[in-house]
């Protein structure tokens, strides 16, 4: 059976959240949309779980053709990416690990690289395929493929607190895994800590391929369909909480909803009775997804009877403002501002520029919205769910950490970058991933300027030159904005303050331990940020106490 959409915008898109809802759960997908044929699905299913004794026994054999469907793989990316259509233009596609009756290299190249294999050996975790989960979404139609250190089918009563880690633009969720899956080791907690980490990928995987056909059927039972992943065509698209590829009446926004509704609530009641609290942390690409989630969802607002949602947002290259102030010239110095920068001037930018397009602002236009259905509610004018939206964000725990030596700029004219901005692994692999373009920035003893892809066009650069700067005036804004609402609002942020743009050494702060489990991790020096084991406190770090707890 084959169901045909229609979708009608009437006037400004006069769309409620509520009809939204209604419209989600209601929503069902034809079977072309999961990508196979019931009875070969099935076929397939039966056939694998007589063959394959153990995930393991399966990945070893897998292991010896690697090489080869990895190259298979790299041209069939590349024809889809450099592919085009009738108009010249590239066409941007998920890639379907699993296609006809065979699967292509496995695990997908994006999360078999060495160095994040290293990185997770390192970390102790050999084998990620025994964290590899599914959450189903929407009527189980289809899952969201996640590492998790705990399964969802065996009850645990010990899991007092959830925490959900999002991965930068790369989509190297394996990496962001190992590294999330040692925090609460650092403060005891590893015990009542459930570790997640989603995967918002460009490849579409089967449910059977990510979890395994032992873990699948245990469960959806021996019979169940085999469920097709959440993949976006972009890193950009899930970044701004865009459309999904293959389910294009969903989207990033829309998987982090029920995510979240799925763990306070089902499995919260039959898998982890005793669940107090679900925390949200993104770094880099994953806080400019969360950061904007937690603006627009009614998810994050607290519930009674629900449990309690909190938000860490840490380094985000850019923020969504909630009106079309900006700070002034003089809160937007070309240099490092320092970590007790404040902007107390704001005013409406006078340019032709669309500063305030959404990701930047609250302003939609016709092509944002069709690219981003969860807009609709918000795109008309007057409407109910942008007044709630504003009136009720200070209600919302949204934290924020930013790293104090996060203050590269290295395409803006003028700027001064400090001496940490020219690193020493300048190497080609490295720049070409990390540092991308060095317009202005020079070089230092001939090492290039790095500042890890800060986006620097004018509606970016309104919010100020560097990232921690942009953070601060952030933080200025919330706290004008609510001001002038007659609400007294306090924004919660803390400075890592010898941390540069670097995930691994921001949330193994005290800072960012005290944020995310609401204790301070002692294991690390704060005047270097390297590790020491836990239990290990330095004597120098308790005289200087007060100086870890700061914000």
């Amino acid at each position: 059976m084959k169901f045909v959409v229609a979708w009608l915008v009437v006037g400004a898109f006069s769309f409620d959240t509520e009809h939204r809802t209604d419209v989600v759960e209601a929503f069902s997908f034809e079977e072309s949309v999961l990508g196979t044929e019931d009875e070969s699905s099935l076929h397939l299913l039966q056939t694998s779980a007589k063959n394959a004794a153990s995930r393991r026994a399966r990945a070893e054999l897998e292991e010896d053709d690697a090489t080869s469907n990895s190259k298979q793989w790299v041209a069939m990316r590349a024809s889809q990416w450099h592919g085009k259509h009738k108009q010249n233009k590239r066409v941007h596609t998920c890639t379907k690990v699993f296609s006809g009756d065979h699967t292509l290299a496995w695990p997908p190249p994006i999360l078999a690289k060495t160095s994040d294999n290293k990185f997770c050996e390192n970390q102790g975790v050999k084998d990620l395929g025994l964290y590899q989960h599914g959450i189903p979404l929407f009527s189980n139609t289809t899952f969201m493929p996640v590492f998790s250190s705990e399964p969802f089918v065996k009850r645990n009563e010990e899991i007092k607190r959830a925490v959900i880690y999002l991965h930068g633009h790369q989509s190297n969720a394996n990496r962001y895994f190992c590294d999330a899956l040692g925090l609460p080791k650092l403060i005891g907690e590893e015990r009542s800590t459930l570790t997640i980490v989603p995967w918002f990928a460009e490849d579409q995987v089967a449910s059977w391929q990510w979890e395994g056909v032992d873990t699948l059927m245990n469960r959806t039972g021996p019979n169940a369909k085999p469920q097709m992943s959440f993949c976006w065509s972009r890193a950009k698209d899930w970044i701004t909480g865009g459309n999904a590829e293959a389910h294009k009446m969903l989207t990033a926004f829309d998987v982090m909803d029920q995510m979240v509704k799925a763990l306070r609530g089902e499995y919260a009641k039959t898998v982890f009775p005793n669940l107090q609290r679900v925390t949200l942390v993104g770094f880099s690409g994953g806080c400019q997804l969360l950061s904007r989630w937690a603006v627009l969802s009614d998810v994050a607002t607290p519930k009674p009877g629900l449990v309690n949602v909190t938000v860490v947002a840490g380094d985000c290259g850019s923020y969504l403002y909630l009106d079309k102030t900006r700070p002034k010239k003089s809160c937007r110095g070309k240099k490092d501002t320092g970590i007790h920068h404040w902007c107390n001037k704001f005013k409406k930018p006078h340019t032709r520029a669309n500063f305030n397009r959404f990701k930047y602002g609250l302003s939609f236009n016709e092509k944002e919205v069709r690219e981003n259905h969860y807009l609709m509610a918000f795109a008309a004018n007057n409407s109910e769910s942008m007044h709630t939206t504003l009136r009720d964000f200070h209600l919302k725990d949204v934290r924020f950490i930013f790293g104090g030596n996060d203050v590269c700029s290295c395409n803006w004219k003028h700027f001064h970058n400090k001496a940490g901005c020219f690193p020493k692994k300048h190497h080609k692999k490295f720049y070409r991933v990390f540092c991308r373009k060095n317009k202005h920035g020079g070089k230092r003893h001939g090492i290039p300027c790095c500042d890890q892809g800060l986006n620097h066009n004018l509606a970016s650069m309104w919010q100020g030159t560097n990232r921690l700067q942009r953070g601060l005036n952030y933080m200025s804004h919330l706290a004008h904005f609510n001001k002038r609402l007659g609400i007294k609002y306090k924004p919660q942020f803390k400075i890592a303050k010898h941390a540069f743009h670097d995930s691994f050494t921001v949330l193994r702060s005290a800072e960012a331990s005290e944020l995310i489990f609401d204790k301070v991790n002692w294991a690390y020096i704060h005047s270097k940020d390297w590790p020491y084991l836990p239990g290990q406190r330095p004597k120098k770090m308790c005289k200087r106490k007060k100086h870890l707890i700061r914000g």
